[in-house]
């Protein structure tokens, strides 16, 4: 609650600088000052609360209090990012699974938050041939970092989500981008161009740029960037790699390669969810909320493993819930 009234007495007094009486210039500074503390104490609250619950229960107002200082057509960069960050911190914690349209709503406000935050660039961006786009990208300016990221980043999550013919025609140009953004900041958001090329890798099939050896790459790169303490690494490689590992490469679809392959994936999805429910609560407290969120999503995923995957024979999945038998158990019986 004091984050909240924190921000809304910012807010207040952020608005009130559109009709103040000084000079535009005294506004204009104004406005950065109060939008950076207000960007600190909201980063601050998602990122540090170790109570997903707290901040389900806090998300909706907290997107209203902060999108509405995006509305004006004079919102700064900084007030776009966060909103950015925002929406796609509550979309992926709290509304892909209930609330999935609820979502991809706020994955493109978040995109369209960043597209605002870079500017006109963006339109050149987005006409830009396949070819073209890597010029444009390298003849971008260093403040353009963040903000290409945070467009590309919110709609490779939506994509992944969707998972619809118009999401496969963005992944090459996407992996285009988020890899421009990795070569400029390999360490921003965690390892979040990694995060998310390794998730777009692992999630479509090759024709739509899917390659599940580029995908361990990109994990392996967020796991060692972060020293192994951003959980949703783990999380986002269980959902996504480790499920696809299930399938025999091609020509190795007989009995024995099927059971090879449940093994490989039923072992890399455990370890890494395993992993995560075992982490200490302040693994990285800066990160908290975030971490707190892995490991919950984490445990339901483990007691609901046969939902994911099918496991390999004779394996017994000691984390499923008491009232649901697993499928080897059902076989056994």
């Amino acid at each position: 609650m004091a984050t909240h009234r924190m921000l809304r007495s910012l807010l207040t007094a952020l608005l009130a600088t559109s009709v103040t009486h000084g000079s535009a210039a005294h506004a204009a500074g104004l406005r950065e000052r109060i939008e950076a503390r207000m960007a600190k104490r909201a980063s601050r609250f998602i990122q540090e609360t170790l109570k997903p619950a707290a901040a389900r229960r806090s998300g909706d107002r907290l997107l209203a209090l902060v999108g509405a200082a995006t509305k004006s057509p004079r919102a700064t960069k900084a007030a776009l990012l966060l909103d950015a960050e925002l929406s796609v911190a509550f979309a992926f914690a709290f509304k892909e699974e209930q609330e999935p349209e609820q979502a991809l709503a706020l994955y493109r406000r978040a995109r369209d938050d960043a597209r605002r935050a870079l500017g006109p660039a963006w339109k050149r961006l987005e006409r830009a041939a396949p070819g073209e786009l890597p010029r444009l990208l390298e003849a971008l300016h260093a403040g353009a970092t963040a903000p290409v990221f945070w467009a590309a980043f919110a709609e490779a999550l939506s994509a992944n989500l969707a998972r619809d013919g118009a999401s496969l025609v963005r992944v090459p140009r996407l992996k285009q981008t988020l890899t421009w953004v990795a070569r400029r900041d390999s360490r921003i958001f965690n390892a979040g161009p990694h995060l998310a090329l390794g998730l777009l890798a692992a999630s479509f099939p090759a024709s739509g740029g899917g390659d599940l050896d580029e995908a361990r790459r990109h994990f392996e790169r967020v796991d060692e960037l972060t020293e192994e303490r951003w959980l949703i690494g783990k999380l986002l490689r269980a959902r996504s790699y480790s499920v696809a590992l299930q399938l025999p490469p091609l020509g190795q679809r007989g009995p024995e390669a099927r059971a090879r392959a449940q093994k490989t994936a039923w072992d890399d999805f455990t370890s890494n969810l395993e992993h995560i429910v075992h982490a200490s609560d302040k693994l990285w407290p800066s990160r908290g909320l975030y971490n707190a969120v892995a490991k919950e999503k984490a445990l339901k995923m483990l007691r609901s493993a046969d939902d994911w995957m099918l496991p390999p024979p004779g394996a017994r999945n000691r984390w499923q819930s008491p009232e649901k038998p697993g499928r080897n158990d059902e076989a056994g019986e």
